[in-house]
């Protein structure tokens, strides 16, 4: 009774009009637990590329290897989002981090690719948990009128945890092995666990008109432009590792420290232009430049190259996402809002999971110059469908009256 107490009081604060607190105590601690639990996932992101080949494997299964632990996660995301509208968000943060805590323990006990595969399989199901429910948490307790300030002020410490784990990674691995690196990462999930255990309840069981449907048409329209960003996302995350120890001079952390301390920069200020401006005021620039940072990066492995193209993907994908996770909540009732969410995540899955496993038989056949101007391709036809098609998709799921944004929001004033 307690609980749901606190619950209902949490809510309804953050629908309140007057209403306009961000950084309350939940935000706090599910920030920290984000941030932990990403330096976790980064952690890999240079070490698991080289550990598979000291193993033995191709290219092709450096991209198997990498991507398929995004296919439980697709399976599982429509799920973990509709449950999340009738359990709540708190048991799927907590199982999110367990399971990342028990993956990184047996990637350390593995020296075997076919065991390492399964693993991934197991770890895929804690992005399927971790990342929808955390992030529809946040929607929970955030003002609609600072939805994507909010957003981008959570998706900071989400960054600053990718900046971080990969150069611990790197270290690790180049000082004491990928072993070191693996535990590290359970480490780091095991904090996340603490955190996300003293985290309340934030949804309070409100009944939507209908059954949360599994997979939520409003997200299709934002989920496609975001799964066709990803694909240039796929082939930097999981390529771009190998790129600079073939061509470059072998260190991958000046990308991704400043790819990620970009994006943290940026997010200061691009929730605040989405909130004033309207969404597209971020998502069309944010999408074009994600793929002029994939043409540069074909252009070469030296540091001017990996520099410049850090900065460009920091800049466009510190945009893009805060805006479209942003529009999908202006469309979305409180009680639908883990439906919509599992749907908009599970998109990103499909393209990031299956783009790393189609971009290494790609890789094998071709070049890594190939695999990084297909993810620029990619990322410009995600700008174009926004400006063919975004006017179509708001006539059909307009935002909700309680958003008012100026550009974009002016149908909100009328439905």
């Amino acid at each position: 009774m307690r609980r749901r107490a606190e619950t209902a009081s949490v809510n309804l604060c953050a629908m309140l009009p007057g209403s306009q607190r961000i950084f309350n105590r939940t935000f706090l601690i599910l920030s920290a637990a984000t941030f932990c639990f990403f330096i976790a996932t980064s952690v890999l992101v240079p070490v698991l590329p080289r550990h598979v080949e000291d193993l033995g494997g191709s290219l092709a299964m450096v991209g198997l290897v990498n991507g398929i632990m995004w296919v439980p996660a697709i399976i599982l995301r429509p799920f973990v989002g509709r449950h999340m509208d009738r359990r709540g968000r708190r048991p799927f943060i907590l199982i999110g981090t367990m399971i990342s805590v028990a993956a990184g323990v047996a990637y350390a006990l593995s020296d075997s690719i076919t065991v390492i595969f399964i693993i991934r399989l197991f770890h895929g199901a804690s992005f399927a948990c971790y990342y929808p429910s955390s992030t529809t948490m946040v929607a929970d307790v955030l003002p609609a009128s600072r939805r994507a300030e909010a957003f981008s002020y959570f998706s900071m410490f989400l960054f600053a945890g990718l900046a971080l784990g990969p150069a611990i990674g790197e270290h690790l691995y180049q000082a004491s092995g990928a072993d070191a690196a693996f535990i590290a990462g359970a480490a780091a999930s095991a904090a996340a666990m603490l955190l996300a255990s003293r985290l309340p309840e934030t949804f309070g069981g409100e009944e939507s008109e209908a059954k949360a449907p599994l997979l939520h048409r409003a997200a299709a329209f934002p989920a496609l432009i975001l799964g066709l960003v990803a694909l240039g996302a796929a082939a930097a995350d999981a390529f771009l590792p190998l790129y600079v120890s073939k061509f470059g001079d072998g260190d991958s952390r000046l990308y991704f420290t400043t790819f990620a301390v970009t994006i943290i920069a940026v997010r200061f200020f691009t929730g605040r232009i989405a909130d004033r401006f309207g969404r597209g005021a971020i998502i069309v620039p944010g999408a074009f430049l994600s793929a002029a940072a994939m043409f540069v990066l074909a252009g070469g492995a030296d540091p001017a190259h990996i520099l410049t193209a850090a900065v460009l993907r920091g800049i466009g994908w510190g945009a893009l996402f805060p805006g479209l996770f942003a529009m999908l909540m202006d469309r979305i009732r409180p009680g639908e809002r883990g439906s919509a969410t599992g749907t908009f995540t599970a998109a990103f899955d499909l393209s990031f999971g299956g783009g790393q496993i189609l971009l290494g038989a790609i890789l094998q056949a071709t070049s890594f110059d190939t695999i990084f101007v297909l993810g620029g391709l990619s990322g410009i036809a995600g700008g174009l469908v926004w400006i063919v098609w975004k006017k179509r998709s708001e006539e059909r799921f307009p935002p909700l009256d309680e958003v008012i944004y100026p550009a974009d929001g002016a149908a909100s004033a009328s439905s």
